[in-house]
């Protein structure tokens, strides 16, 4: 078992063990509520007017939330078991050091069935396609299932599966390649500046975002809508290498550019551009040369260093 193997397992039991505690205590919740349900005799209505009744009522509240929570519980736990069982089984992944080898298996294995196909619709073009089947090893149940016309009259395998078959073979093919490719590459820092590092991670397959600080919330928005997810235990943004993940990181370093770089305010003292002879409106004429970053502006604290009054896209109302 080699180090991702392991990291797969590892899951997989956390899974287990959060689901075997939801269980537990949707079974406990469960429990508290029929005991505390057994203590009112069947049919025993809430007695309108009586003093007792809106401690009876209360208590019967109590019971039905615990119910629902014991729903709530199971049906988490649940969703966790299935997570727990689907673990591995989405296919070799890049993340796997031992990737090309398993592919390559699979790749061998695809292969030889191709093969047979092609030597199974031989044999059902014979002259004798039982014998023809009969000396490829295909005898009893299985050669009658393939000398059985299908809905649309083909014997034997139809064109578009012997097509499918090739597809499958040619993207293995170019997944080999492609890990062969990343192999040799190394790990490269592609952005670093204004409070941001974007590193092209090789050994950890990941584009990784790292930010001096916590990004505001629709950076972190941003990050959630492009497939980066935080890494708490690395302190990171990460996401699965590829030219999408470049892409993305591209977009996500431009917001956040945004948000460091300098704006110049309009100059005051200068007829407007669009409404020439008239001045932008200002509490004073005196000139103002002050810069100040988008993410203030778009706070609305653009202020005149001179009168302190608000300039800019958004003024005061």
């Amino acid at each position: 078992m080699n180090d991702y193997e392991a990291r797969q397992e590892a899951k997989r039991e956390r899974l287990q063990e959060r689901a075997a505690k939801k269980r537990r205590q949707s079974r406990n919740l469960a429990g508290e509520a029929s005991d505390m349900a057994s203590v009112i005799p069947m049919g025993q209505p809430i007695l309108i007017g009586h003093h007792s009744e809106k401690r009876d009522r209360n208590y019967r509240n109590r019971i039905g939330r615990k119910f629902e929570k014991a729903h709530e519980l199971d049906k988490e736990a649940g969703e966790l078991e299935a997570r727990a069982a689907s673990v591995g089984t989405g296919g070799i992944s890049s993340d796997d050091p031992d990737a090309i080898e398993k592919l390559r298996a699979e790749l061998a294995e695809k292969q030889r069935k191709h093969e047979d196909m092609k030597r199974i619709n031989r044999a059902v073009r014979s002259k004798d396609p039982a014998a023809a089947l009969g000396r490829l090893g295909i005898a009893g149940a299985e050669r009658q299932a393939i000398l059985t016309p299908d809905v649309m009259g083909t014997v034997g395998f139809a064109s578009w599966q012997l097509s499918n078959s090739n597809a499958n073979i040619r993207r293995i093919k170019q997944r080999i390649a492609q890990l062969e490719r990343q192999a040799t590459e190394e790990t490269a820092t592609l952005y670093e500046g204004h409070g941001l590092t974007i590193t092209d991670n090789v050994e950890a397959n990941r584009v990784q975002l790292d930010f001096d600080a916590i990004p505001p919330a629709e950076i972190r928005t941003l990050c959630k809508r492009s497939g980066f997810r935080w890494a708490r235990s690395l302190g990171v943004w990460q996401r699965h290498r590829g030219s999408n993940a470049t892409y993305a990181a591209e977009r996500i370093r431009d917001a956040w550019k945004a948000h460091h770089e300098p704006v110049h305010l309009p100059d005051y003292s200068q007829p407007d551009a669009n409404r020439p002879g008239e001045f932008p409106t200002a509490k004073c004429g005196a000139e103002n040369a002050r810069t100040m970053s988008a993410h203030e502006i778009k706070r609305g604290r653009v202020t005149c260093p001179d009168c302190l009054a608000l300039h800019g896209e958004e003024q005061a109302a």
